[in-house]
């Protein structure tokens, strides 16, 4: 019999390390897609928290006598993630943000696009729950002439920046 629940224990570990690392892998795929597809424009705290409280039930669970009921909460878990990621990404990401442009403005094809990293301008009005008050900036330059678009990364409206962004300098 002390075999037998021992071996149940040594399984439900098991598993607890099998979601522990699932959980893992997931919370630094989202960030990564996040980073390379969406310049970061998704606020990463409501990950953060799913992800936190996975670790807390992964190591309580560790700890306790029984994990049955924490590897079904992990498990519930492992699946809502990607769901809300689902949910939460914007409709344009910032490559297509300059697809966005060329449909607005013809004239930048004759533009040369300067790739300086993918980078965001804080700005008010974006509401969202999961969005940070951010627009993508994409810079261009003819003729020693710059010019800056914002997207927006819900809702893919360009516009033209008058001026310069304040952290930009010739």
């Amino acid at each position: 019999m002390k075999q037998k629940l021992g071996a149940d224990r040594m399984k439900s570990t098991l598993a607890m390390w099998i979601v522990f690392i699932i959980a893992l892998v997931e919370f630094l795929a989202f960030i990564y897609i996040n980073y390379t597809s969406y310049a970061m424009i998704m606020d990463v705290s409501v990950f953060c928290t799913i992800f936190m409280f996975q670790m807390v039930f992964g190591i309580y669970s560790l700890l306790a006598k029984t994990n049955k009921p924490f590897l079904t909460i992990q498990f519930a878990l492992i699946l809502v993630m990607p769901v809300l990621f689902w949910v939460a990404t914007p409709n344009v990401s910032y490559a297509d943000g300059r697809k966005h442009i060329q449909d607005v403005d013809e004239q930048i094809l004759q533009r040369s696009f300067i790739d300086a990293g993918k980078r965001t301008i804080v700005v008010e009005g974006i509401e969202s729950w999961v969005l940070s008050d951010r627009k993508y900036v994409y810079q261009f330059t003819e003729e020693n002439q710059d010019y800056f678009y914002l997207v927006h990364p819900n809702e893919g409206n360009v516009e033209q920046l008058q001026q310069p962004p304040s952290w930009y300098s010739k």
